[in-house]
């Protein structure tokens, strides 16, 4: 795998998608540096999910990551993670992950790949996650935060049953969601991302629906807390905005 170039679908995206494309072209510097305020936040739960993988896996485990955006932290963090060394020499440790990363804006991949380029256990691949095809339980572990937010409800579903699918018995899901239900929520003018047409797009089925949803798919939610985000608003004012995180599990075959 590389990370020189990222992949790009020759699926034509719809309205909705393009102008959330066209938002995180816009914004992707901007938003890079807006969202360093949730990196303690990401890397506290990325490293929940990094404890229940096997650390003694006989070979590196297969992560996808949707809405990796321009790597920071996340997919640095899992690219740059080894097998624990017993010894004090580690020029000769291993990868202990293969890393997909997926975003749908080309510029935050763009950033991605200057910041990962020199990982050979990286691939990125430009599109809608909608898109994405893998094997049945050809996955350990799919994480996506602050990412299935930003698809239609009705898809959220969709891609929770398909991740299910992807991935392998015991294998883990990760992800956090908006703790009030919404149905669709569109912003034409967070941090400037309408100025070429972007529109952003927000959606969640809530809580209590989100958890359910995953446990018909099959999987056991091991981990469901919610946190608040401070963010910043367009008027410069903080205000506090609520996410459930949820660590999935796959259960195994009997």
């Amino acid at each position: 795998m590389t990370s020189q170039s990222a992949s790009s679908t020759a699926i034509s995206l719809s309205p909705l998608k393009e102008g959330i494309k066209k938002a995180y072209n816009t914004i992707s510097n901007t938003y890079s540096d807006w969202t360093q305020t949730h990196h303690a936040t990401r890397i506290k739960y990325l490293n929940v999910l990094l404890e229940h993988l096997n650390s003694g896996a006989p070979t590196p485990q297969s992560v996808l990551e949707l809405g990796c955006g321009s790597g920071n932290p996340v997919t640095s963090l899992l690219a740059s993670s080894q097998y624990p060394t017993n010894g004090a020499d580690t020029s000769s440790s291993a990868p202990r992950f293969t890393v997909i990363g997926n975003d749908i804006s080309q510029q935050q991949l763009h950033l991605a790949s200057e910041r990962l380029g020199s990982f050979k256990n990286v691939e990125l691949k430009e599109g809608d996650m909608m898109d994405l095809s893998f094997g049945e339980r050809s996955l350990d572990a799919v994480l996506g935060m602050y990412a299935l937010i930003h698809l239609p409800r009705e898809e959220q579903k969709d891609l929770l049953r398909r991740i299910h699918i992807w991935l392998r018995p015991g294998g883990y899901f990760l992800g956090n969601f908006a703790v009030e239900e919404q149905q669709s929520v569109f912003n034409h003018t967070w941090l400037g991302c309408g100025t070429d047409g972007g529109v952003m797009f927000w959606s969640s089925w809530g809580e209590e629906k989100t958890c359910e949803i995953l446990a018909d798919t099959g999987m056991d939610v091991i981990i469901r807390e919610v946190v608040q985000d401070v963010e910043e608003g367009s008027d410069g004012e903080e205000k506090k905005v609520s996410f459930v995180w949820i660590l999935g599990k796959k259960k195994q075959d009997i």
